[in-house]
């Protein structure tokens, strides 16, 4: 890359990037209402956190209202994937903190298109990210852990058409919960499934010979992050022209919803889980009484008590970010 080139800034991202600006890194919008469209309104709140002090915050959200009657709210939350390869072009910024925070520079520009998908502004995302990313010095393809790479979950929630679209990959996560007291996970952890079995399954020679020889971590990202065949592994934001098929879209009626919750993995009070119905209406509870700065309150105390014993999965002090999105208060 050239001088001038760098001066400018990579793949058209404005040089207040790079380098690293501690000016993004806590952003914590508090509780707001906002209208959508002319009848309905909702209560929303977001959150991102360093996991720890002085370290830069690699998780980033992003929230856009659009539609002539201001009827669209569009939300992602963005977890940058943990760098293993620092590259020299990025100025000393991590490829986790780059990948997040570009995509989010980019949905903010691209989010309140109504024309566009949430499954088609992905994968223009990740088209955009490839483009910057093929312009580093040290970003090869074909090794993932030296891509500046990134989760994403993405909802659009569209009063006109009364539906809620999601789009997603690898582990961040959204929540839904319905006023008749049930709730779902609408997100698909990728990770999950590869850490629980997808590769133990598929390829269990593999597997075992990776485990017996503690292979590091850029073996794992090299070999789950948009793998070209395609049979195992997940979904990573970076420009792979294989990310497509690692994408999961969907959408829902947008009747009988009540709330919707999106995070980052860090947000998730280690003895909650996403998966038990009980835990996400206690989650539900916290966030509504206190909003998303007090599950990471939630999350704090956790850590600080020391006990595990009632922990849903194995876990440390992580970024987080959670955005939250409460229709009960919807004026029909």
């Amino acid at each position: 890359m050239s001088e001038e080139e760098k001066k400018e800034g990579i793949g058209g991202i404005p040089t207040e990037l790079l380098p690293y600006d501690a000016g993004n890194d806590d952003l914590v919008m508090g509780r707001q209402e906002i209208m959508l469209g002319e009848e309905r309104a909702c209560v929303l709140d977001a959150y991102t956190k360093a996991g720890k002090p002085n370290r830069p915050n690699e998780d980033a959200y992003a929230i856009v209202q659009s539609g002539a009657q201001k009827e669209l709210l569009t939300a992602g939350v963005f977890d940058g994937i943990s760098s293993v390869v620092d590259l020299p072009d990025l100025k000393g910024v991590k490829g986790a903190r780059f990948a997040s925070h570009f995509i989010r520079m980019r949905f903010l520009e691209l989010a309140g298109n109504p024309d566009i998908g949430l499954k088609d502004l992905m994968i223009e995302l990740n088209r955009l990210l490839g483009e910057a990313n093929s312009q580093l010095e040290g970003a090869d393809f074909d090794k993932p852990s030296t891509v500046p790479s990134t989760t994403a979950t993405m909802v659009r929630v569209n009063t006109v058409e009364n539906k809620i679209e999601i789009a997603d990959c690898a582990d961040s996560i959204c929540l839904v919960f319905y006023k008749d007291g049930s709730s779902k996970v609408l997100s698909f952890d990728t990770n999950l499934f590869h850490m629980d079995g997808g590769l133990k399954k598929i390829r269990p020679e593999e597997y075992k010979q990776a485990k017996d020889e503690g292979r590091n971590v850029a073996w794992g990202f090299d070999n789950k992050n948009n793998p070209k065949d395609g049979t195992y592994g997940t979904g990573a934001l970076n420009g792979s022209e294989m990310f497509e098929r690692y994408i999961m879209s969907d959408q829902i009626d947008l009747d009988g919803v009540e709330a919707i919750f999106m995070s980052s993995d860090g947000m998730l009070p280690p003895d909650l889980s996403q998966y038990a119905p009980e835990d996400r209406r206690q989650m539900l509870q916290i966030l509504r009484e206190g909003g998303c700065a007090a599950l990471k309150e939630r999350v704090n105390q956790a850590f600080e008590s020391g006990d595990q014993s009632k922990w849903t999965r194995p876990s440390s002090p992580d970024d987080a970010t959670g955005v939250f999105i409460d229709l009960k208060q919807v004026t029909e």
